[in-house]
């Protein structure tokens, strides 16, 4: 398995064993690579050190639209300059956020269009934030997906409709830890089954979004076998074929020196 999104250089994790502590349970669990996201400039450093270090972590880096008006040209120029190494894969995560609103709109909408056009200058991919935003998150990507190596759109929090605008932009879908919560089916019950099988990813977005049976402790990469496993029980298959797919997906659309 590949955790697809996870914060694991989060401070949150020193009293566990930080990020050596967690890939190691992580690979007790049959997760063998993690791609680690980074939300602010030093937060970029950090993930961008622990690529560098660890050959089961890569890099993430860009400015997260809660940070929007902390943003400056200064952190955009060092964040493309580790965008330009090797172990970074992506993009981000970059989007707009209208539920918080901790930034205004108009910062949030300029930032997310200067990371499309990094993804374009160096060929990565885009990992996409998106919360009650998804009109104009939409609009954007139409704007920039000829240019961009294609997407996800992590922690996918909207419906049928909204994953068919983005699948022709090129776009994945990564399914997080809320597929396990409640009994009752979703929208994303429905996402879940009528997704092309080589676009689903699988991510914890930890330390946040614990899936059942863990949900109200900690998150962490571990733990995405619970997502994997929600996912093939909805779609009647074999976990290990779930695990074949998601990981062929996450391969397929980050550059992790296959």
């Amino acid at each position: 398995m590949i955790d697809s999104h996870a914060h694991i250089t989060y401070p949150d994790y020193d009293e566990v064993g930080g990020a050596a502590g967690l890939l190691d349970r992580a690979r007790e669990n049959g997760v063998n690579e993690v791609i680690c996201i980074a939300y602010d400039l030093p937060s970029c450093e950090d993930v961008f050190a622990l690529a560098k270090e660890r050959d089961d972590v890569y890099a993430v880096v860009g400015m997260h639209p809660h940070e929007a008006d902390r943003a400056t040209p200064e952190h955009a120029a060092r964040v493309e300059e580790m965008a330009a190494d090797p172990k970074v894969v992506g993009i981000g995560e970059a989007g707009l956020d209208y539920f918080r609103e901790y930034a205004k709109r108009e910062n949030q909408m300029h930032w997310f269009h200067e990371s499309m056009k990094l993804a374009a200058r160096v060929q990565k991919p885009v990992v996409i934030h998106d919360r009650e935003a998804h009109d104009d998150v939409v609009a954007v990507l139409e704007e920039h997906a000829d240019a961009i190596p294609g997407g996800v759109m992590h922690c996918f929090s909207g419906d049928r409709a909204l994953m068919d605008a983005i699948l022709p932009l090129g776009f994945y879908v990564s399914i997080p830890g809320t597929i396990t919560f409640g009994k009752k089916e979703g929208p994303l019950h429905e996402v879940v089954r009528n997704c092309p099988r080589d676009r689903l990813l699988i991510e914890t977005d930890c330390p946040y979004l614990t899936p059942a049976p863990h949900r109200g402790k900690r998150n962490e990469p571990a733990y995405v076998r619970f997502v994997l496993e929600k996912i093939a029980a909805i779609l009647d298959e074999d976990p290990a074929e779930i695990d074949r797919i998601t990981t062929a997906n996450t391969r397929r659309l980050f550059p992790l020196g296959n």
